[in-house]
């Protein structure tokens, strides 16, 4: 159950940040991880960055023809997932080296089905670090509708909790619907 992951990367116009993206999972001291990226239909050269992977067997890399919105990219690559793990990471985000290990570590002592961390925010336009976030230890549905602090690239989910739940194609905050929507069946832990 907790020997492999599969890591969800919806991507829509980041090349800049692509690479570094791409090389916080390769560099993980967790092994055992697929990427699954969907290119929304990017107009940079986030195709080029991408396909630059193309001979790595764990990384698997979808382009659409339309763009349809992280949500749509989301639920595709769950689609083509196999992994009783999922993780998210945005094509603009990145991890520690020991992320997946201590967090799947986490899982597996304490019986998780959901797990978050906290992040340091990192403001594109300026290329400076925030302080890192000090997200409460647990969240119920109703205290994480007035705290919707759990940032998406730090979540990591059982596919037995997902099921029928799938990211809604809404404008904005589609994320915040879709952790709504697991926090309403579950109590889940940092």
């Amino acid at each position: 159950m907790y020997k492999n992951i599969d890591i969800i990367m919806p991507n829509y116009n980041n090349a800049n940040f692509l690479d570094q993206s791409i090389q916080s999972v390769i560099n993980q001291s967790f092994k055992n991880w697929k990427i699954y990226i969907v290119d929304d239909s990017s107009t940079d050269n986030s195709k080029d960055k991408i396909l630059k992977y193309k001979n790595n067997k764990k990384i698997k890399s979808f382009f659409l023809k339309k763009n349809r919105g992280p949500s749509y990219c989301r639920n595709y690559a769950i689609s083509k997932s196999k992994s009783h793990l999922i993780a998210f990471l945005d094509s603009d985000d990145f991890w520690s080296k020991e992320k997946l290990s201590k967090q799947i570590n986490f899982m597996k002592k304490n019986k998780l089905l959901f797990t978050f961390t906290d992040y340091i925010p990192f403001i594109n336009s300026s290329e400076r670090y925030l302080k890192k976030t000090n997200i409460k230890k647990t969240f119920n549905y109703k205290e994480f509708t007035y705290d919707s602090s759990i940032g998406t690239s730090t979540m990591i989910i059982k596919r037995s909790l997902i099921k029928d739940i799938k990211f809604k194609n809404t404008n904005i905050m589609e994320d915040y619907v879709f952790k709504c929507d697991i926090l309403r069946k579950k109590k889940v832990y940092s």
